[in-house]
């Protein structure tokens, strides 16, 4: 009772805020539907009345998803979409749950008079909880009972069998089929009507009928007598009933009577000219000409198939190879900037320019890559490269430290373009202890990306190290089997 009082004030609630918010004026979405629209009222009556401490946070998060759009109505529009669903559940919820409970309401009021109302013939049996009253003090536990289906009595379910009984053959044969000439597959109905009594079929002649009413495949031409028995069952309650059918060949429809016409054919033709160097193929079947050709190979067109299919794989394939490309490129930067770093740091401590140690380092991997010191490009040394021939181009420095760490990509050299640029206009005396302790840093880096990937090479081992294990169990237990076998 008290949870359908709690809900009745909530729905109250709700058409008291509904009230309230008839006449707010919002910049509605045209998306929004006609159910949406008072609910998302309320959720902004809501927000102007309770703000959101993290209103700021999400505003800049939209501005970051939506540069071009205005970061207050996005937040706002985001909000009160949230809102407003959460609204809508826990209005039609408290509407279902106070239907369920006022139903669980009466159910219980209707208790009182001590029945319960079961399920009639073959609906299936029912369950309720019950919570029960001892000169009325309530028990601490409720009661779980079943209730089963109403059943017949003895009487009545004589009935229903001979009711049963005198639609059984009329269900059986109600095609027009005539039960002296069956050729064709049985339908035996498992239920007749409504009747909760379920039937099985048996025959007493499996190669021409089963008891699924399926016809077998060696009946004789002139037909051949089968008994079939149907077992009414009603609980513990049995009854039979039988009757006689005709059983002949299948009669082939269609396509199917020409291709079994052409089979005969030519198995006598094949029986008749076994000795002769040919078989001759038949000119008519079941009053049909016949021409053949012989059957195109489809290899072709199979192929065909699998070209396109192994195109479409390899053109989407491309994209992770890509994808793996980078990442090996990104990881090899990142294993090459410790040495980079430390080589400009040698030669600005030595006393070259930002732009002198930088075309250094570059100049230097130009000569053994041409000296074929080194032969496979490197993409750190290759975008150094890149940004010395920028800056003889007439490029300002610092703008060729930006380009090159954009290019880069990888927060290392994003940090390495702004210590260089950072430090143009005040010279290199704090860059070279700002270098060395960021040297350090990248050998630290570097060592937690080989750990790394040592144990992503160890995890790829594992099947290959279990394929193994089980090769050599069957090396060793196979020949055990086979001694106790002998």
């Amino acid at each position: 009772m008290a949870i359908i009082i709690f809900s009745t004030i909530l729905i109250f609630l709700f058409l008291c805020l509904f009230f309230l918010s008839m006449n707010v004026k919002l910049p509605l979405s045209e998306r929004d539907s006609p159910i949406m629209r008072p609910f998302k009222r309320v959720a902004y009556l809501i927000l102007r009345t309770f703000p959101i401490k993290s209103f700021d946070e999400m505003r800049k998060n939209e501005l970051l998803l939506n540069p071009a759009g205005d970061g207050l109505t996005l937040t706002n529009e985001y909000f009160s979409n949230k809102l407003a669903e959460a609204l809508i559940i826990v209005f039609v919820g408290n509407l279902v749950v106070l239907g369920l409970n006022i139903a669980s309401f009466k159910d219980s009021q209707y208790l009182e008079k001590g029945s319960i109302s079961r399920n009639g013939y073959g609906e299936g049996d029912s369950s309720m909880t019950l919570e029960v009253w001892a000169d009325n003090e309530k028990l601490s536990k409720e009661m779980d009972i079943r209730i089963p289906e109403r059943q017949y009595t003895s009487e009545e379910i004589n009935e229903v069998f001979e009711k049963i009984e005198k639609r059984v053959e009329e269900e059986v044969f109600k095609d027009g089929l005539d039960p002296e000439h069956i050729c064709r597959d049985l339908n035996l109905p498992e239920r007749i009507d409504d009747f909760p009594v379920s039937i099985t079929w048996e025959s007493d002649n499996y190669s021409v009928i089963n008891g699924e009413g399926k016809l077998g495949e060696e009946i004789p031409e002139e037909g051949a007598v089968a008994e079939l028995k149907a077992i009414l069952t009603y609980y513990d309650v049995y009854d039979e009933y039988s009757f006689f059918v005709r059983i002949y060949p299948k009669e082939l429809e269609g396509e199917e009577r020409i291709r079994e016409a052409i089979k005969r054919k030519i198995d006598k033709r094949n029986s008749e000219t076994i000795s002769g160097p040919a078989l001759i193929l038949p000119r008519s079947a079941d009053g049909k000409t016949l021409n053949y050709k012989r059957a195109r190979d489809r290899t072709a067109e199979y192929l065909f198939f699998l070209v396109i299919l192994v195109a479409i794989v390899i053109y989407y394939g491309r994209d992770n190879d890509i994808k793996k490309q980078v990442e090996n490129r990104n990881k090899e930067m990142v294993s090459d900037y410790p040495d980079i770093l430390s080589k400009l740091c040698l030669l600005i401590g030595a006393g070259m320019t930002i732009r002198g140690a930088f075309e250094k380092v570059a100049n230097d991997y130009l000569k053994k890559r041409k000296a074929g010191r080194i032969k496979a490009s490197r993409f750190a040394y290759e975008e150094m490269v890149v940004s010395v021939h920028e800056m003889r181009s007439g490029v300002s420095e610092a703008e060729t430290y930006e380009n090159f760490a954009q290019r880069c990509g990888v927060h290392q050299y994003t940090k390495l373009g702004t210590l260089l640029q950072a430090n143009l206009k005040k010279g290199s005396a704090g860059l070279v202890d700002a270098m060395r302790s960021e040297v350090i840093n990248a050998f630290e880096d570097r060592k937690a990306l080989a750990r790394r990937l040592g144990e992503e090479a160890g995890t790829k081992l594992l099947m290959p190290m279990g394929m193994m294990l089980v090769v050599v169990m069957i090396i060793v237990i196979l020949p055990a089997f086979l001694s106790f076998s002998l």
